[in-house]
């Protein structure tokens, strides 16, 4: 059949999946977690990091939307909200933010806005699909002003969770 593909998960099971939503998360978590080795999942104390699907629940994030596209496996989901939380497009859009970059920030916000929008990360997915955008197209600084203010307290938000 020719729309099937064969992919492992990070378990290393072979899995048959039709659906390219599906191979894409799968394949950004392996990514993730060889690119990370796991680091992604602990705190400064070595302690593994817990975020639970009520905490996300009550942060506003539409779980049950992104547990569909994780075919309803809660361990994968949250494990690919942590890696979310780690992503190093937070730091570039932090420092293209401050120095005032609107391409490098652009890029930066369209990434976290797919991975959070892919996630149901709502809150977080809302103020960066604003940014991107004011953003899209911009060749001189832009001032984001009250969007700014509500990406970070999202983030904050949902870091807090963690």
């Amino acid at each position: 059949m020719r729309n099937q593909i064969f992919i492992c998960d990070l378990g290393g099971i072979p899995r048959k999946r039709e659906n390219r939503k599906h191979v894409c998360l799968y394949a950004s978590a392996r990514f993730a977690h060889l690119k990370y080795g796991g680091e992604a999942e602990r705190n400064l104390h070595g302690e593994r990091k817990i975020v639970t699907i009520g905490a996300l629940e009550a942060y506003g994030a539409d779980v049950k939307a992104g547990l569909a596209r994780c075919m309803g496996r809660e361990d994968f989901y949250l494990r690919l909200v942590g890696m979310t939380l780690a992503d190093e497009n937070f730091e570039k859009l932090d420092r293209a933010l401050s120095s005032h970059n609107s391409r490098e920030a652009f890029e930066a916000a369209h990434a976290l806005k797919g991975a959070t929008g892919n996630l149901g990360l709502t809150p977080l997915y809302s103020s960066l699909s604003k940014i991107t955008e004011r953003l899209r197209g911009a060749t001189s600084p832009v001032d984001l002003g009250e969007l700014e203010g509500a990406y970070r307290e999202a983030l904050v938000r949902l870091k807090a969770l963690a």
